[in-house]
């Protein structure tokens, strides 16, 4: 089912976030009716515990996280395809200046006027990037970034988060 919904996400991702919430609503149902024994009454309580002992992310997060490992790998790690993200990303650097730059990773953030270029791949990759702490963008091998970055996510999740979906 995972697999189902993850296909592609970096390109259908793109629609806009009330759309991407059908895909939630769709994991939360099968959270309910398949996946929690019929004895148990699903409160708010015991669906976020479940759905928080399967360590699934949302379908807004899975789309971030993909994004971001797709960008750490093809642009960060520069692998084969670096040319083709060289032209989207560059770093933001402060040449001939002595102001130190807390995060020296940052990406220049693309200048987007609407709301549905807001929702491109660059300047979500852009913005997402730059808001992640410096110790997960400093990574150095990919299993390492894949990993802080899923608990990232996890524990940046507001509390209550699912009460929308139930």
């Amino acid at each position: 089912m995972m697999s189902v919904l993850s296909y592609l996400l970096p390109v259908w991702g793109s629609i806009c976030a009330y759309k991407m919430e059908y895909f939630d609503a769709i994991m939360i149902r099968l959270v309910k009716r398949v996946l929690l024994p019929t004895w148990i009454i699903p409160t708010p309580k015991t669906l976020i515990d479940e759905f928080e002992k399967l360590n699934w992310l949302l379908a807004v997060e899975r789309r971030d996280e993909c994004m971001l490992r797709s960008f750490f790998k093809h642009f960060v790690m520069n692998n084969p395809l670096n040319y083709i993200m060289c032209e989207l990303f560059e770093y933001r650097v402060t040449p001939g200046t002595d102001r130190s730059v807390r995060k020296e990773r940052n990406l220049i953030i693309p200048q987007m006027k609407t709301s549905f270029s807001q929702n491109s791949f660059s300047y979500r990759v852009a913005m997402r990037w730059s808001d992640l702490p410096a110790h997960i963008q400093n990574q150095t091998t990919f299993p390492e970034f894949c990993d802080k970055l899923n608990i990232y996510i996890v524990t940046s999740r507001p509390d209550n988060y699912l009460l929308c979906y139930l």
